[in-house]
């Protein structure tokens, strides 16, 4: 079939096709697509589809096709019929592999890069649900490692369109290891599903194996009724830390009604960066379409403070507070510097002061500015920015004669607001 296979896809104008990748689905290859002279990934599938399921095919990839341009979303380039009739995708090619092969090459991935992933992943789920896109199969296989090493979720709705194997009651589609135990009793595919399957894949990631792999010799309905009846495998008998173990739990609920949301996971995992003192990733999201999105500009004047969210956080800043803050626009993507980032923000959970030192040049003012536009969320009356410089003229002095100790040695904050305001001082 290969020689057949690489004449159908010369036809359709990728050549030099060689075989990278074969799975439950179809087989992958590299090829060379001619009209814009690019290497890319061209995904065959092996199932044979009727007229039917073709036709189902290209509306899943044309629903998927609206993830485009998601961070962490392998992009589908093109999709199409070989002229015999064998449904193609083609992806960027992303020469650094799998999740599955990078944990079967490495074992265990450290803690850090785990809630890396997470949160990555996270985002890419609930933006997909958010849309009313189910992938179906999570799975380590399923997560390619971009040459900048972030995870890009791949083959949204394959499974669905491509078959599955087969229960007493239905066809399931999926992977068992990674499939929630309601799918394998019969039931329809749900956000849900996917987070218990993502949770999954976490456990795969910092344990080094499937939380339900399958044993040797052991038939696949024996792995069925394990997974369907067995309390997930304890992650903290494998040294993984009680929040993190309690997250994947957490995801991997036999209930599907008490597992998370796909957004409700992310933030969970970006508590646990937090509290471990790593970098706080961002979780590319989309916003709920549920949800009404109000203009800052028709908010009342005296407006009060906005509530917390769930779990004690403020709101994000809309656009207009964070101008009002004075924090200069990122114009360019903010690449490494983890560590001293880390090391930052663990400063200023514990002191109202902290400085930054080195020679001119070095990015010290790119790096405060990033640390405090990741804080603002934690201050609801906003993160401002003071430039401090040599003071060569005293009628630019703004704050100074607010700083003026009253009667009890205390500097009242009405003070400092109304010579920030412009206002005179009160006469005491």
């Amino acid at each position: 079939m290969s020689g057949s296979v690489t004449a159908e896809l010369a036809a359709a104008g990728f050549e030099d096709a060689r075989e990278i990748g074969r799975g439950g689905f179809g087989v992958v290859y590299r090829c060379l697509q001619i009209s814009l002279a690019r290497t890319v990934a061209v995904k065959v599938l092996i199932a044979d589809l009727d007229e039917l399921n073709r036709t189902r095919f290209l509306r899943e990839q044309r629903a998927a096709g609206q993830l485009t341009g998601h961070p962490n979303v392998v992009n589908v380039l093109q999709v199409g019929v070989t002229d015999n009739g064998r449904p193609f995708i083609v992806t960027p090619y992303l020469a650094q592999g799998s999740l599955d092969a990078r944990i079967h090459r490495d074992g265990t991935l450290p803690l850090e890069e785990v809630l890396r992933f997470g949160v990555k992943l996270a985002g890419a789920l609930g933006t997909a649900h958010r849309q009313g896109i189910l992938h179906r199969d999570v799975k380590p296989g399923n997560i390619l490692l971009t040459d900048y090493g972030e995870p890009a979720l791949t083959d949204f709705g394959i499974a669905h369109i491509a078959g599955g194997f087969e229960t007493t009651t239905a066809v399931v589609t999926g992977s068992p290891a990674f499939t929630a135990p309601e799918i394998l009793a019969g039931e329809s595919a749900s956000a849900a599903a996917d987070v218990y399957a993502l949770g999954a894949t976490l456990f795969a990631a910092i344990t080094g194996h499937a939380a339900f792999e399958r044993r040797s010799g052991e038939q696949l309905v024996a792995q069925f009724l394990r997974i369907s009846s067995a309390p997930v495998p304890d992650p903290r008998e494998h040294g993984v830390l009680e929040d993190v173990s309690a997250i994947i739990e957490h995801a991997m609920s036999g209930d599907p009604g008490r597992r998370p949301s796909a957004a409700e996971l992310g933030e969970l995992l970006q508590a646990s960066q937090r509290r471990h003192g790593f970098p706080v990733d961002e979780m590319a999201l989309t916003p709920d379409p549920g949800v009404v999105q109000e203009s800052t500009r028709s908010a009342p004047a005296d407006s009060s403070s906005p509530e917390r969210e769930p779990g004690g956080r403020w709101p994000a800043p809309t656009s207009d507070s964070v101008r009002t803050g004075g924090l200069p626009l990122e114009l360019t993507s903010f690449v490494g510097r983890r560590t001293e980032l880390a090391e930052a923000k663990n400063l200023l959970s514990t002191s109202r002061l902290g400085t930054l030192t080195g020679i001119g040049g070095v990015g010290k003012t790119r790096l405060a500015v990033r640390v405090a536009t990741t804080a603002q969320r934690d201050f609801p009356d906003g993160v401002f920015l003071v430039e401090l410089a040599e003071l060569r003229d005293q009628s630019r002095s703004v704050a100074a004669p607010g700083f003026v100790l009253t009667d009890d040695n205390t500097v009242t904050v009405a003070r400092i607001c109304r010579r920030l305001d412009g206002l005179p001082l009160p006469i005491e």
